[in-house]
């Protein structure tokens, strides 16, 4: 049986729960390569203890370890030293453990909470894992008889066995010690994030279109680590040739229709995500003509296309977001952004809601770069009195 799994939306919503006793179990989240395990920790699970504690992220001291393959025991709990005592007498003392030394040199800039990430966990040796015993147990939390201060959160991350990246079981004494989520890929998360890191909509659209769809050949993200030789696509090695992408549009004639499925482009999307993966977008990328452009929005919102799934009347939620995303990019002034609202209010509702309030926030800031600016978009289309209305409460 495995590990419970979880997604890194799940995983986030139970931190309060997890953060709110003053001695905190930890915790270890381990899965396939590339799924945004090290970032997660490093921003939203950082940001979730400060919030616990009350403290500005910038507050919270992070020691990264990263504890895998090449490291030594000795290098987490310190030296052994042969001296001689004051009888004359050969003896071993330790120096101490360079994980103290860092806290203690933290504390002396003032800072009063801590966070390890204890980074490829599964890939450490067993020397380090019996070490790790004593750290991630919430009743010991020492390392070499030194304490660390109390509260300290302590976190760990690694891939899976059968991720073909030197990792193994943990050994069943943390197992027992721990809290271990396996990490499930979501394209939903996937796409949350890609939103605001520049990632062109054509990636996190088929990320979508792919988890929605039944039909195990048209999958964008691999569950596993392929068994042949061979790359697969995951949420960093998406996010990778999303650059190719968006410098490939910038340069092309076309821009965003511009071929993609031959070439040199080809090529660069298959050293990043993989042949099987590049098909799947491939595939998806010939269906964009099923969302407007901008000069099609901007001419009449109340007809422009909907992205509809083959034959069917269904709206494809994954071409609404990017048409969406066209709509929003066609906005320069308060009448096309009068008519890119009116076309979002016809998308599916989940879109429609999402968009709906990333738009008013764009109408509110206007020509200005903060809401306080006073150069907002002002309309009349009774569209909006309508939205803020029925949806007051989530504005």
């Amino acid at each position: 049986m495995a590990h419970v799994t979880a997604t890194l939306a799940e995983i986030e919503a139970m931190l309060p729960i997890i953060f709110a006793n003053e001695v905190i179990q930890p915790f270890v989240m381990l899965g396939m390569m590339g799924t945004a395990k090290t970032a997660f920790v490093k921003t939203t699970v950082l940001d979730a203890f400060a919030k616990s504690r009350g403290v500005d992220p910038s507050q919270v001291a992070l020691i990264l370890e990263k504890v895998g393959t090449g490291r030594e025991a000795c290098e987490i709990s310190g030296f052994a030293i042969p001296s001689v005592d004051e009888n004359g007498d050969n003896v071993t003392t330790f120096s101490k453990p360079p994980l103290i030394v860092e806290i203690e040199r933290l504390k002396a800039l003032g800072f009063t909470h801590f966070m390890i990430f204890l980074d490829e966990l599964a890939q450490a040796s067993d020397d380090i894992q019996c070490l790790a015993r004593d750290l991630v147990d919430m009743n010991e939390m020492h390392i070499k008889n030194h304490s660390l201060p109390t509260g300290t959160l302590i976190v760990g991350a690694g891939n899976r066995p059968t991720d073909k990246s030197n990792s193994k079981r943990l050994l069943s004494h943390l197992g027992n010690t721990v809290r271990i989520f396996e990490v499930e890929q979501c394209a939903t998360g996937f796409a949350e994030y890609a939103r605001g890191a520049g990632i062109h909509p054509l990636v996190w659209g088929c990320a979508l279109a792919s988890a929605d769809s039944h039909h195990e050949s048209s999958k964008f993200f691999a569950e596993t680590t392929p068994v042949e030789y061979v790359q697969a696509c995951t949420p960093r090695s998406a996010a990778n040739m999303s650059r190719d992408l968006v410098a490939y549009f910038a340069t092309h004639p076309k821009g965003d229709r511009a071929p993609i499925n031959s070439g040199i482009i080809a090529k660069l999307i298959k050293s990043n995500i993989g042949s099987e993966a590049a098909s799947t977008l491939f595939s998806y990328a010939s269906m964009v003509n099923k969302v407007p452009t901008a000069r099609d929005i901007q001419h009449d919102p109340s007809t422009a296309i909907l992205p509809h799934l083959d034959g069917s009347d269904r709206i494809d939620v994954g071409m609404a977001m990017i048409a969406a995303d066209v709509a929003m990019s066609s906005s320069s002034d308060a009448m096309s952004a009068d008519r890119a609202f009116t076309y979002i209010m016809r998308l599916p509702l989940e879109v429609m809601i999402t968009n709906g309030k990333r738009m008013l926030r764009r109408m509110a800031i206007g020509d200005g770069i903060t809401e306080i600016d006073g150069k907002s978009w002002v309309t009349n289309n009774p569209l909006v009195n309508k939205f803020q209305m029925e949806y007051k409460d989530i504005l």
